[in-house]
């Protein structure tokens, strides 16, 4: 006896689902991207140690400065002070039941106003700095112990323009009225990291 096994032709896929099986076979052969490949991440460390800092932000050269050179602009926020005084004004009985001619003469109480006030405008600095490329890491280690021999800085001889040697750099510029953590030209010549440019008024 003879047995007969009939064989059932495969399904065809909707034409609807085809886009979607395209998509996802082109997705599976398509290569990952790494983190060195994808311009919004950026590097820092050895190869790129001003990747993140306040030294990024170079801006055009102002009329008449030499060529060559390099400027940076760092904004400093308004300082807002909060001032607690203690005021004598009219009860509100007395205030209430007197003419404001009587007010004077009438009880007093001792009231607290806080108010705010700005002690520093928010102001906009550009000016001269030492041009990116020099920020290597053994220029930065020499920042560092510049600054240290100043009594401006205590952390680590690192190479690296990190928190705490920003903050170093911005408490000893504020000793000559630049509030910034961007090494300004005149402060690289007067820690001894670049030559003073005797062409060049200072």
């Amino acid at each position: 006896m003879t047995q007969t096994t009939q064989m059932t032709p495969p399904r065809r896929l909707s034409a609807s689902l085809m886009p979607v099986l395209a998509a996802v076979t082109l997705a599976a052969c398509a290569p990952a991207q790494s983190p060195a490949q994808d311009p919004a991440v950026s590097r820092s460390g050895p190869e790129n140690p001003l990747a993140g800092s306040t030294l990024s932000r170079m801006v055009a050269p102002p009329p008449g400065a030499p060529s060559g050179t390099c400027w940076q602009r760092d904004v400093t926020p308004a300082v807002i002070e909060t001032v607690t005084e203690r005021v004598a004004m009219p009860s509100s009985g007395a205030a209430a039941a007197a003419g404001d001619a009587d007010r004077a003469a009438g009880p007093m109480v001792i009231r607290s106003q806080t108010h705010q006030r700005i002690v520093r405008d928010r102001k906009a600095l550009v000016f001269e700095t030492p041009c990116p490329p020099v920020f290597t890491p053994e220029f930065i280690k020499s920042i560092q112990r510049a600054l240290m021999a100043r009594g401006a800085y205590a952390g680590a001889i690192t190479g690296h323009y990190d928190r705490p040697t920003r903050a170093a750099l911005r408490r000893y510029q504020a000793r000559g009225g630049l509030d910034s953590d961007i090494l300004s030209m005149a402060n690289a010549r007067a820690l001894g990291l670049v030559a003073y440019d005797f062409g060049q008024t200072p």
